[in-house]
């Protein structure tokens, strides 16, 4: 068994209730899942390649997944990422979201990331 397998001080990343894509991310899955592998948790967020090919904000993260999850990755090795700013703004609505994500909308993080990659430009 894992638990049993790591040293007790190695985090064990997770990708999410739906497993290497997942579109939610719970409390209770990430809670369930730390139960499994007895490891605190990072979370590997590989729907952030999708945040980026689609220009969408980060979403579908629950607002306090922070109590279980202690850190954050999104992986943007997908498709092209790079694109333009789409990189950028995954990244900036991934960061606004792991900033607080208590008070995190999609929406005005969305449109916070649109005006500041506007003034890069």
């Amino acid at each position: 068994m894992i638990r049993d397998a790591l040293p007790a001080d190695v985090r064990v990343f997770w990708t999410g209730d739906g497993g290497v894509f997942s579109q939610t991310v719970t409390t209770a899955g990430a809670r369930a899942y730390a139960d499994a592998v007895g490891h605190e948790l990072g979370l590997w967020d590989n729907d952030a390649g999708r945040f980026s090919q689609d220009r969408k904000p980060c979403r579908g993260r629950a607002a306090d997944l922070s109590t279980v999850v202690h850190s954050y990755m999104g992986n943007l090795v997908t498709g092209d990422p790079w694109r333009g700013t789409n990189g950028e703004f995954a990244l900036l609505t991934s960061l606004f979201y792991t900033w607080n994500p208590r008070t995190y909308d999609p929406a005005a993080a969305a449109t916070t990331a649109e005006r500041i990659l506007a003034r890069g430009s």
